[in-house]
């Protein structure tokens, strides 16, 4: 009767370790997918950071250029500022007020 058990049993001795080393085949996948998932999500956030820096410096750079102009004298639709590297400039369609 041992015998038989034997038999019957040695069909089924690797079923358990195949079972399981499937069962861990499919776990490492699904960890393989949610790093490379994290690892955009990390990327997505950096840029989000970065957008939202510079769109402060920018807001920063607008406000500091009104203080300046504001500090020296500019008056909103009657100062003319031309570029002073392009030589022959002139204020042209600027408003003069009086």
């Amino acid at each position: 009767m041992t015998d038989a058990r034997r038999k019957a049993a040695g069909g089924e001795r690797g079923t358990a370790l195949i079972t399981a080393l499937i069962m861990l085949t499919v776990l490492g996948m699904f960890l393989i997918g949610f790093q490379a998932l994290n690892q955009g999500e990390l990327g997505f956030a950096g840029y989000s950071r970065n957008s939202t820096l510079a769109f402060g410096i920018a807001e920063a750079g607008e406000q500091e250029g009104i203080k300046r102009l504001n500090l020296f004298g500019a008056i909103p639709g009657t100062t003319c500022f031309a570029n002073s590297m392009t030589s022959g400039a002139t204020c042209s369609g600027a408003t003069r007020g009086g």
